[in-house]
């Protein structure tokens, strides 16, 4: 029974993935200190929001282009400061 329980635990940790936003890049959407939830079975499509591995940390961002393998992010305030371009490996899953 033990052993079932901790497949299903590491089969939903690669479903479901539960952040917290830090800094400002997605006001209004999503404050700083708020708790997210991706999920790893979504489509991934411009206009919505992911969490991507960046360097050695995870980002969360709106799709707002998709090429190919490669995905453009950005913020969901003004600043272009908050922008990056991945590739579509690099997401881990889409926000729900």
């Amino acid at each position: 029974m033990m052993l079932l329980f901790k497949t299903f635990q590491h089969s939903l940790n690669n479903v479901l993935i539960v952040r917290r936003v830090y800094g400002h890049s997605m006001e209004p959407t999503y404050q700083n200190g708020r708790l997210v939830i991706a999920s790893g079975l979504l489509n991934v499509t411009e206009g919505k929001i992911v969490v991507a591995r960046h360097g050695s940390r995870e980002i969360i961002k709106r799709v707002s282009l998709i090429r190919g393998d490669t995905v453009k992010l950005k913020g969901d305030n003004s600043s272009p400061h908050h922008n990056t371009v991945i590739q579509a490996s690099q997401i881990r899953g889409v926000v729900i």
